[in-house]
């Protein structure tokens, strides 16, 4: 694998964004990487593939206050937020009737990581907006929490779907 071609700005203390920095824990978007393509979504340009993510928080834009963000040390993941990553991001300025309902993931163009052009979470760090990353309990792991979103969509289908013994 090689390096990311595309350089993110950290952001500032004084910087008005409302941005993490997480580290990944991810699963390859297989059909992407092999086909550069997922039925009717495709690639067209470069593209950082990952969406299953969970990290640690480095850093956070200003205003922002409920992560506790510490000294970038590679080694040590201590006195840092731990945080699972939601990768579906809708645009936060419309009042459409998906969003308002809480629907965001309806949302005809949410940024959802790792789907073009919307870069993903295998790379070191990423860039994240803040009410879309969750805090963890000290008890799940990074491991554990990088498979909730595919465990979500699972329990999602299971509930809404008419399943029935028999």
């Amino acid at each position: 694998m090689t390096e990311a071609t595309q350089t993110w700005a950290v952001p500032q203390d004084d910087a008005p964004n409302p941005y993490v920095i997480v580290t990944a824990d991810h699963q390859i978007h297989i059909h992407f990487w092999r086909h550069a393509r997922i039925g009717a979504l495709t690639v067209d340009g470069d593209c950082v593939l990952g969406h299953e993510a969970s990290g640690v928080v480095l850093k956070l834009g200003h205003g922002l206050e409920d992560l506790q963000p510490d000294a970038f040390v590679p080694e040590s993941t201590l006195n840092r937020d731990r945080v699972a990553v939601e990768p579906g991001v809708p645009c936060g300025h419309c009042h459409c009737f998906r969003c308002v309902d809480g629907h965001y993931n309806l949302y005809p163009d949410v940024a959802f990581a790792g789907v073009y052009p919307s870069h993903g979470t295998i790379q070191r760090y990423k860039v994240h907006r803040a009410n879309h990353v969750h805090k963890l309990p000290d008890k799940v792991t990074l491991e554990q929490a990088a498979l909730l979103e595919p465990v979500a969509v699972a329990l999602h289908a299971l509930c809404t779907a008419p399943v029935q013994v028999g």
